[in-house]
């Protein structure tokens, strides 16, 4: 998924979040975090900064 557009990245995110039956654990993501780079958690985290600065994010924690 190098490649992936903007908006193939948000339909991946969007489609997980419909499959997923609850939130997923910090014990979850930790090892998945964990095997990131350093880079790629930046970019991470930038996403979630964003998402966190979106009108109607507190819905998102919902």
């Amino acid at each position: 998924m190098s490649a992936a557009t903007a908006d193939d990245i948000a339909a991946a995110l969007g489609d997980l979040a419909v499959r997923l039956p609850a939130a997923p654990t910090v014990e979850q993501l930790a090892p998945i975090v964990a095997r990131l780079s350093r880079r790629e958690r930046a970019v991470l985290a930038l996403v979630f900064e964003r998402l966190a600065e979106e009108p109607g994010a507190e819905q998102l924690s919902a």
